[in-house]
């Protein structure tokens, strides 16, 4: 279906998160496939019964690692949680690219991916969940950010910005060596205030880097102001007028949803131009008091 107008979303507002409702409160019409109840594709009882039980290790893990050590970033774990567990089934090692996550302070949500795909190796920090909050941001343990090295974690994304340039790189290596292979990139809503992030994706388009996917995780919720009281926060019309293709994904914490996504994504690799997901989230998401501040404004669990 095509981008919904205000006018729909407001008739209809229970069924969106208030991130998209916020952004798209002044979007202009844009071509984009648009993911939303009506478009899903169902899972199957097993995919969907390992994908509550890693949904309840990760909400364990994004309270507990925070909390044990009094420092850490629990919510923008679990808004993304869904498309990245999404990739984890899809993606073969070896040929795609380990996921690069822009956003690095979602730390615990790369660590615990880490655990999830069997990806940690002989690292005792990532062996258990217990192991990964008992380490986390300890001296000798696992890192706040995301650093090179960690399972295949490729990159060291501390300061924001940086996932899209380090994507695009790897994405026009393997088109320049004619290799198979996906480049995903992690980015969020206020990492994209980065200005690279911008010049980045227009020399994306310029190359037809059609083997690279950015997954922005717009849950309108940062350190200070949200996103969308501060910058022209509509990332996906943005990225549409630099000659992306665009998919929005209503519910991106809706694992159906995003599964048709992510399929909608396969088709369109190797038409001509990176593509773009945006996932409208809820920061928090399956904890309720974390998604009920979200969704009022009342407190904000990006870093506290």
């Amino acid at each position: 279906m095509n981008r919904p107008t205000i006018a729909e979303i407001l008739k209809d507002e229970s069924n969106y998160p208030q991130s998209c409702v916020r952004v798209l409160k002044n979007a202009p019409t844009i071509e984009s496939s648009w993911i939303g109840p009506k478009d899903v594709k169902p899972l199957d009882k097993e995919l969907n019964e390992a994908y509550q039980l890693a949904h309840q290790l990760m909400i364990h893990l994004a309270v507990m690692a925070p909390l044990t050590h009094k420092s850490g970033h629990p919510g923008g774990s679990l808004s993304a949680f869904t498309f990245c567990y999404g990739l984890l089934q899809r993606r073969q090692p070896g040929v795609d690219a380990p996921l690069r996550m822009s956003a690095g302070h979602l730390s615990v949500l790369g660590f615990g991916l880490q655990y999830l795909g069997g990806r940690a190796g002989h690292d005792e920090r990532l062996q258990t969940p217990q192991a990964i909050i008992d380490t986390f941001r300890t001296p000798s343990g696992l890192p706040g950010h995301c650093e090179a090295g960690i399972g295949d974690i490729p990159f060291g994304f501390g300061p924001l910005g940086k996932g899209l340039s380090s994507g695009l790189g790897h994405a026009l290596g393997k088109k320049l060596k004619g290799e198979p292979g996906i480049t995903d990139v992690l980015m969020g809503d206020g990492d994209a205030q980065e200005g690279q992030v911008m010049e980045a994706a227009r020399l994306a388009a310029a190359h037809n880097l059609d083997n690279l996917v950015a997954h922005i995780d717009m849950n309108d919720i940062q350190l200070s102001t949200a996103p969308t009281e501060v910058v022209s926060a509509d990332l996906a019309a943005q990225f549409a007028a630099m000659g992306w293709y665009i998919i929005e994904v209503q519910n991106g914490n809706n694992p159906s949803q995003v599964e048709a996504a992510l399929d909608e994504a396969t088709k369109q690799q190797g038409n001509g131009k990176p593509i773009c997901i945006v996932y409208y989230t809820t920061m928090g998401h399956g904890v309720a008091s974390m998604e009920e501040a979200s969704n009022s404004g009342s407190a904000k669990f990006h870093g506290s």
